[in-house]
């Protein structure tokens, strides 16, 4: 996000994609790499996704950037205009010690350092 004052009042302009936090503690500043992905397995009953998507589909690797980073929690901004999933969700740790977040069909993941 940029900060940017017209007329006396401060606007904040997001300039990328969707942010999400993730409970780790990152560097503000450095560049990640976040996987989506459109039915996964375990997001969907076997059998119910579309013709060709068994075992996940769409899979894209976005480019982000660690916006801030306080108690635990960093913010992860992409940096293209991604918005196939809501803004501001909180990613959860996996049991492969990676993160993700999940709305309906749709996850998106932190695999850690690269």
């Amino acid at each position: 996000m940029a900060s940017v004052k017209v007329q006396g009042r401060a606007w904040r302009l997001k300039l990328g994609g969707i942010q999400v936090k993730v409970p780790v503690s990152l560097t503000a500043g450095t560049t990640v790499s976040l996987v989506y992905l459109e039915y996964a397995l375990g997001l969907v009953p076997i059998g119910t996704e579309p013709k060709g998507m068994f075992g996940g589909g769409n899979r894209q690797i976005l480019p982000a950037k660690v916006v801030s980073s306080a108690n635990g929690i960093s913010t992860i901004e992409i940096t293209n205009s991604f918005n196939l999933m809501s803004d501001g969700l909180t990613m959860k740790q996996l049991p492969d010690k990676s993160f993700g977040v999940f709305e309906g069909y749709k996850a998106l993941y932190y695999k850690g350092e690269e």
